[in-house]
């Protein structure tokens, strides 16, 4: 099947209102807001990208303290499987399609939810991670409890397990 690309318009940069008529494209109202006209297609996994100075430092600090399991190798990308079928990418700083950002305030947390916390912060307690000796918080407007670490790189890891049941389903 091939898909009709759409052009986008000079409003919202969206697809022209034209082709939605032709049942190709959800129409939009006037705040740019797509409507639902059908169930989203299947997503199988999803990957966050943090780009590095230096992806080696970074790489070994996930793999031998964090102990994340490294997928791939390779001299500007490193990915790490943290769950079923989320995955961690540590890009280098001349590669891709981001750059790093300077400072401690990136811009983006990885949060990571637990229902083994308690033991995620005695590991990583004992492997010496900065952070862990602030104990564990309440966080998330007291849904759940959690602690914060950064990378070698200077982004935020956060561990976190829901108090009570998840907002976003599970435990």
């Amino acid at each position: 099947m091939q898909v009709p690309r759409a052009q986008p318009d000079a409003w919202n940069d969206g697809p022209r209102p034209e082709l939605a008529t032709q049942g190709q494209f959800p129409l939009r109202n006037p705040a740019g807001m797509a409507y639902r006209s059908a169930a989203l297609p299947r997503i199988s996994g999803a990957v966050t990208l943090f780009y590095y100075d230096e992806i080696e430092t970074a790489s070994h600090w996930y793999e031998n303290v964090i102990g994340f399991e490294k997928q791939v190798d390779l001299d500007w990308l490193a990915l790490f499987r943290i769950a079923d079928q989320a995955y961690l990418g540590l890009v280098a700083a001349n590669a891709g399609s981001q750059r790093p950002i300077p400072g401690a305030n990136k811009g983006a947390i990885l949060s990571i939810v637990t229902t083994d916390l308690e033991k995620w912060h005695r590991r990583l307690f004992a492997a010496g991670v900065a952070g862990t000796g602030q104990g564990l918080e309440i966080g998330c407007g007291g849904l759940s409890i959690e602690f914060k670490v950064r990378d070698p790189g200077g982004y935020t890891l956060e561990f976190l397990e829901w108090l009570e049941t998840s907002p976003i389903g599970g435990r």
